[in-house]
């Protein structure tokens, strides 16, 4: 017991000092997150190295990076998606049987074409992936509501919503002409056979033309040949033919058909049936695409599915959510897988429910 006064045994002239505590050593990262940080990066290298026609080598995870010399600057975006290398290796990766454009025809039906989603995304979207040459030589577009309207008409509302926004040039508005050439108008309504009926024969008269000598605007940089790749599995009739002998026969021409659904919900159903069993293509594949909400929650949801199920394949049913390609929601992806810190955590153990409020100047006006 120590007196008043009395220094501790640790500060008495001649005692041994206790030897320093040594810092604890940072933990190396587990095998687990090395393995999820090298196959995050797997796919987009392999992309990257299929555009520029390099092979990619493995090597043993924890081994340290050999010194490689200066890389060439990175392709761009549009060489990337489509070049012939980037599409074999993206068909390969996902499966993707591949659609021979030369002999094939698209055409995308956007479906509620008056609204407000149609105007301020999905054309703007189809114009960029013409401008940017990503699209097939001969497709066209079908615009589809109940508003009425002709081609005319139709053009000048959807040449408002335009623009060359990635790389704008001296040829932008040379483009616009050639993409608004494409684009057609149908009225009808969604729930009854009668418009697209209509519709049907609309699109296999232009559809016809592509492979009559009237080719269209297949010239500029929207005549790249697209990217042709398909998004799933083909629908009936979208097999192509076989070769016949020894020599390769030409394939008969397809026309592939594309409805996008830019309604409500209550019509979703009804539209998505007279699209599968007015307008189905007779000679290529057809797809839909649903945009959201899918349901108010998962018994509605289910019941859509169920409902979608009468009419079309899964296979033939896409599910998109525009919203989650937006650049704040691309972020919050980024930021939770390259940081250690929010990566285990940001999960649905931990969180319930993420709120994105936007603030726009404008109202509801026409949506």
């Amino acid at each position: 017991m120590l007196r008043h006064g009395a220094a501790p045994l640790a500060q008495r002239p001649g005692a041994a000092r206790p030897p320093p505590r040594a810092a604890p050593a940072a933990a190396p990262p587990s095998a687990a997150a090395l393995f999820r940080r090298r196959e995050q990066r797997a796919p987009l290298a392999s992309l990257r190295a299929a555009a520029s026609g390099q092979k990619t080598t493995s090597a043993p995870a924890l081994s340290p990076p050999a010194p490689a010399a200066p890389a060439a600057p990175p392709a761009p975006s549009s060489a990337l998606a489509s070049s012939p290398a980037a599409v074999d290796a993206m068909s390969a990766l996902y499966h993707l049987p591949r659609d021979d454009w030369a002999r094939a025809a698209l055409s995308v039906v956007v479906v509620g074409a008056s609204g407000d989603l149609a105007k301020k995304k999905i054309f703007p979207a189809l114009f960029a992936l013409y401008y940017e040459g990503l699209l097939p030589p001969r497709f066209q577009v079908f615009g589809y509501a109940r508003s009425g309207m002709t081609d005319a008409e139709f053009r000048e509302r959807v040449g408002r919503t335009l623009a060359c926004r990635v790389s704008a040039g001296a040829k932008c508005a040379e483009a616009q002409e050639r993409f608004l050439a494409r684009c057609f108008y149908v009225s009808g309504p969604y729930d009854t056979p009668e418009g697209f009926g209509a519709l049907d024969a609309r699109m296999a008269e232009q559809e016809r033309s592509h492979f009559e000598g009237e080719e269209g605007e297949g010239e500029g940089r929207a005549g790249g040949g697209g990217n042709g790749s398909s998004n799933g599995s083909a629908g009936a009739g979208a097999s192509r033919s076989a070769n016949g002998g020894g020599a390769q026969a030409a394939a008969p021409p397809q026309a592939h058909r594309m409805f996008f659904l830019s309604i409500p919900p209550s019509v979703f159903t009804a539209a998505a049936a007279n699209a599968a069993q007015h307008c189905a293509s007779p000679t290529g594949w057809t797809r839909v695409i649903v945009e959201k909400p899918f349901g108010r929650d998962a018994e509605s949801s289910a019941a859509l599915g169920r409902d979608l199920a009468q009419h079309l394949t899964e296979e033939q049913i896409y599910r998109i959510d525009h919203y989650l390609g937006k650049e704040l929601i691309e972020n919050l992806t980024v930021l939770r897988f390259s940081n250690l810190v929010f990566e285990p955590l940001w999960s649905r153990q931990y969180i319930r429910n993420v709120q994105v409020i936007f603030s726009e100047d404008f109202g509801t006006e026409g949506r």
